[in-house]
């Protein structure tokens, strides 16, 4: 997410449905309290959970 792939690109690089990652995401987007896919990157980034990307 953080690198800007969508559900489809991500679904493929894990092996799993765009449906899966969807549903993983929205269920991020609950959780956390955001609710925008940038929100989000700007959540883990400021916890520090985008060290590794790249």
């Amino acid at each position: 997410m953080a690198q800007g792939l969508d559900d489809a690109a991500i679904a493929g690089r894990l092996g799993l449905s765009r449906t899966t990652v969807r549903n993983h995401v929205n269920g991020l987007y609950r959780r956390l309290g955001v609710g925008s896919r940038s929100r989000l990157v700007v959540w883990a980034h400021a916890r520090g959970l985008d060290a590794g990307r790249g």
